[in-house]
């Protein structure tokens, strides 16, 4: 659209500038031609009438390397080109425009140029071949109360690819100094042909742009960046669309209801964004390439990706359906927002469904947050420019971006299991007989199982990489809930099954964050907790956590690694209904009362744990700690600190020759229950 705008508001001020002679009088045919010519358009035909009506036929006009301009008709009405140097005002109609630019082309029927008012010399200059001054910055002298286009079509080749987009009633409002106060289009339509998984057609509703800048578009499309080109600037401030449908050849369809967006912002590029629309469309095989031009088309795409900058974008009521799948397949967003800080993008995702004839998953929101390609196209920059038997599996951990945080929330699935088994119904057949003669042949009705499981909530953060590792870690699952199967076999479901449980409902984290400063990496929680179960939580610090751990060296890393130590480590463990579950299973499975067995237990725990840790006061207050937890299961904490504040690391274990009682002296132990 940005292309469209400049080249229509180019052809439209081509009538002024020939038709201007400065004084009274009557202009002669050849003295207008004369006029085109130096302004470097030629004209089939020239037709100009005693009133100052003019009008032009054939007009053509050179873009220079970017392409050419042609206006089959223009004519202008009353006497515009004697009133004064300027168009005072008065209306220019073009006919039959078409602009080509290398891969693009675009066809404008019938152009009015409303209230457009600029000099004869400012004019020319607009149009001249051999001007020095750049396109974009002659443009900043176009002004016009209004522009109607009623049809203008792009077309645009990619490869073997064509996409060809109609826009309808399309009216520009209130251009000064090459920036556009507000355009409108009724709709459009696009079909892209090629291939048939890329070959589509698609209807757009009424859009509007405010606060468009045509000039900057201009330079984006046909001028390098220069030195005052480093950081983007506002293309536009707001957009909105009506309904979008879109359909492929097989019947698939996806409609959104609306979409809207603000504050885009770009810069040109070290190649104007037509030479790299050439070279994408020309590139062929790109595994094929020569190392040097693959190197230098993947640097072009990096310099376009930094280019951007979207803003803010809002896309409701998405819906995909597919006509020819036979479980009815289809999928419904209620809402998409994309915006988030410079180099930092964040994604809300609400009212998630997938449906079909067999179940359906639903998610309330799914949101990303911190996610950034910054390090990948870094990484890339650096690997463009090795030499090929220079590139090594380390350089291709730099391309890992940073993930942010992404989390998800009211999962609700209710789905075939696919690893299960039909299970017989029971159901009698046709012939009355039960499930062994189901449907009248012999074969019991078969229904597979299903898995249905709700999620509070997922989050999932890995954030501040360090050669693509994270060093900044959260895994977590807030109540993940699903009914245990009858007579399931799993290991694990089986045992749960047998300790009397229906249901399964847990939540479960780990997380964790490296800090430089102190070398220390804290784990903050690992925790698990089950609904009538309890749960238990570690957390703790461990020491020497050096950058070497990070490096892309694997003998480095590990060597660091080892140098590790354990500093202070905390552990809770809280019983709402397990323990007793787990006693009363075993003292049947040993036909004792679940009362003598906890007495075993106790007296177990009372004893073991000072022979296995040794007879020091360490060694005593844990195993009292333990034996009062097994006599009455509520809540019991651990707390473990070493005397040296650098903590105990892999060399003491050696050193201690993997005895336990040997390390407990170096250990300040706390440990109570309730």
């Amino acid at each position: 659209m940005a292309a469209v705008r400049k080249l229509v508001l180019l052809a439209s001020v081509a009538a002024a500038g020939v038709g201007a002679a400065g004084g009274a009088g009557i202009l002669a045919e050849r003295e207008v031609a004369r006029s085109l010519a130096d302004a470097g358009l030629a004209v089939a035909d020239v037709d100009a009438s005693v009133t100052g009506r003019l009008s032009l036929s054939g007009l053509r006009a050179s873009l220079g390397e970017s392409g050419s301009l042609g206006v089959a008709r223009m004519s202008v009405p009353g006497q515009g080109f004697l009133a004064s140097a300027a168009l005072a005002a008065e209306d220019v109609t073009l006919e039959g425009v078409t602009v080509e630019l290398g891969p693009l082309a675009y066809r404008l029927p019938r152009i009015e140029v409303k209230g457009s008012s600029l000099g004869r010399s400012d004019l020319q200059a607009l149009l001249d071949r051999n001007a020095t001054e750049p396109l974009a910055a002659r443009l900043m002298k176009f002004s016009a109360g209004e522009i109607v286009i009623p049809e203008v079509t792009i077309e645009q080749k990619l490869g073997k690819e064509m996409q060809t987009t109609t826009y309808r009633d399309l009216r520009i409002r209130d251009v000064a100094a090459g920036k556009i106060a507000s355009a409108t289009a009724a709709g459009a339509t696009m079909r892209a042909s090629g291939d048939d998984d890329k070959a589509f057609d698609a209807t757009f509703g009424a859009m509007t742009v405010n606060d468009f800048d045509a000039v900057l578009a201009a330079r984006l499309y046909t001028e390098k960046a220069g030195p005052d080109d480093r950081e983007p600037r506002l293309l536009y401030a707001s957009f909105s669309g009506g309904e979008v449908v879109m359909k492929n050849k097989k019947g698939v369809e996806m409609r959104i209801g609306r979409i809207a967006g603000s504050d885009f912002k770009v810069r040109p590029t070290r190649e104007p964004l037509l030479e790299l629309i050439k070279s994408v469309g020309a590139s062929g095989d790109f595994e094929k390439m020569p190392p040097a031009e693959r190197g230098r088309l993947v640097g072009l795409v990096i310099d376009l990706c930094e280019a951007f900058d979207a803003g803010s974008m809002e896309i409701t009521d998405l819906t995909v359906s597919d006509p020819t799948d036979r479980n009815n397949a289809a999928g419904r967003i209620r809402r998409i927002a994309l915006g988030g800080a410079a180099g930092s993008a964040q994604v809300t995702v609400e009212g998630i469904e997938m449906v079909s004839k067999e179940g359906n998953v639903k998610l309330g929101t799914l949101s990303v947050t911190g996610f950034s390609l910054k390090p990948t196209l870094d990484g890339l920059k650096e690997l463009i420019a090795k030499p090929e038997d220079k590139v090594e599996e380390a350089d291709f951990r730099k391309l890992v971006p940073v993930l942010g945080t992404m989390r998800f929330t009211d999962v609700d699935v209710d789905m075939p299991d696919s690893g299960k088994e039909a299970r017989d119904t029971g159901k009698a057949g046709k012939n009355g007989k039960g499930s062994k003669e189901a449907n009248g042949k012999g074969l019991a009705k078969k229904e597979p199982d299903r898995l249905r499981m709700t999620i509070r909530a997922v989050e999932l953060q890995a954030g501040k990489p360090i050669n693509g590792i994270p060093t900044s870690i959260r895994t977590a699952v807030e109540r993940a809930a699903f009914a245990i199967p009858d007579n399931t076999k799993e290991d694990g479901l089986r045992d749960l099954a047998d300790l009397g449980y229906k249901t399964l409902d847990v939540s479960f984290a780990v997380d964790g964050a490296w800090d430089e400063p102190t070398q220390e990496f804290a784990i903050k929680e690992v925790s698990f907790a089950g609904t009538d179960m309890g749960q238990v939580v570690l957390r703790g610090v461990l020491g020497n956590i050096t950058k070497d751990v990070f490096s892309t060296d694997m003998a480095t890393a590990q060597v660091a690694l080892i140098g590790a130590t354990a500093k202070n480590l905390k552990l809770t463990v809280e019983n709402q209904g397990l323990f007793e579950r787990l006693l009363q299973r075993e003292a049947k499975k040993q036909k004792k009362k679940p009362e003598d067995l906890r007495k075993e237990y106790g007296v177990t725990a009372a004893i073991g744990i000072p022979a296995l840790l040794g007879a020091s006061e360490p060694a005593k207050v844990l195993a009292n700690a333990v034996a009062r937890f097994v006599a009455r299961p509520g809540r019991l904490e651990i707390n473990a600190r070493t005397k040296d504040g650098a903590g105990l690391g892999f060399a003491d274990f050696i050193a201690a020759g993997g005895e336990a009682s040997a390390l407990a002296d170096k250990i300040d132990l706390t440990a109570t229950a309730d």
